[in-house]
């Protein structure tokens, strides 16, 4: 198995001050690098709050996170943002910059005081782009794009960060069908390729079905769960986070099997005929 490089102990995470509530309590977790993990739940049982904890931008009400053997919240912060990045929900503020200069806001933490970027710089930046699918943005105004193209430019800049861990709040939630598989499908590249421990969330059983290797699960209780995608299908925890609409999905999973199992058997005629012929 390999070596965790974040984890939690005794977390609690919610909201400070005055109205000091913790939506989670007592967590203990793990994020191994080459695998690509995800959270899942409702909207509104603390999905996005773990994530901010957990990416050192919001501190715990009690408990520790550590990253790569130290305490979050003690590593200086031009430190930890070599070892962290996220792409948050609700966007960025950025002004009037074009697609390539919020890209190239990953490479701040390795630039000198005066935030110059180097040649070396540029070529990850763009090397990024291209591998996103993002290229053609570069040189449009941020503030133009949908909010699918914002999307892509903001899980741009996180990889241009060239972090260990990178945590990415509903990633695709701006995206359409094809969209989703593909960032998905590069976000589990990234994992294995380069060794990175990645966690996304999302409320889309069917697309952490296909990709997640490791699904932590929230349900209406805030009791949390984390497993294999296997184990978890064995849990029952998705049936409690989900009801009706895990019902849904295993339905159609079912429905799908099913097709495919017609359409196996409806081809071995055919081989058989063509296996005759060629006899």
């Amino acid at each position: 198995m390999t070596d965790a490089i974040l984890s939690a102990s005794n977390l609690s995470v919610g909201f400070h001050g005055r109205k000091r509530r913790a939506l989670l309590q007592g967590l203990t977790l793990t994020l191994s690098p080459d695998r690509l993990s995800c959270l899942i739940g409702r909207n509104g049982v603390g999905k996005s709050t773990l994530i901010r904890t957990l990416a050192g931008l919001q501190k715990p009400i009690a408990g520790t996170v550590s990253a790569a053997g130290e305490d979050l919240y003690r590593i200086p912060p031009e430190k930890r943002a070599r070892l962290v990045s996220a792409v948050l929900s609700g966007g960025v503020h950025v002004g009037n910059l074009k697609a390539v200069q919020v890209v190239e806001l990953g490479r701040l933490p390795y630039t000198d005081w005066l935030g110059r970027l180097t040649d070396a710089d540029r070529e990850i930046v763009y090397d990024v782009l291209k591998k996103i699918g993002a290229l053609p943005l570069a040189d449009r105004r941020y503030l133009h794009l949908s909010d699918g193209e914002k999307q892509k430019i903001l899980i741009a800049r996180a990889l241009a960060q060239q972090t260990p861990i990178l945590f990415l709040d509903e990633p695709t939630a701006f995206l359409d069908w094809p969209n989703r598989m593909e960032t998905l499908l590069l976000l589990k590249e990234i994992a294995v390729s380069e060794k990175k421990a990645v966690l996304f969330s999302s409320h889309d059983l069917e697309l952490v079905m296909r990709f997640a290797d490791v699904i932590w699960v929230l349900d209406d209780d805030r009791a949390f769960f984390s497993e294999t995608r296997e184990g978890i299908l064995k849990s029952g925890a998705l049936k409690n986070a989900f009801g009706g609409k895990y019902l849904e999905f295993l339905t159609k999973k079912k429905a799908e099997n099913q097709q495919s199992r017609k359409q196996q058997k409806g081809s071995e005629p055919d081989e058989k005929r063509r296996h005759a012929s060629s006899v």
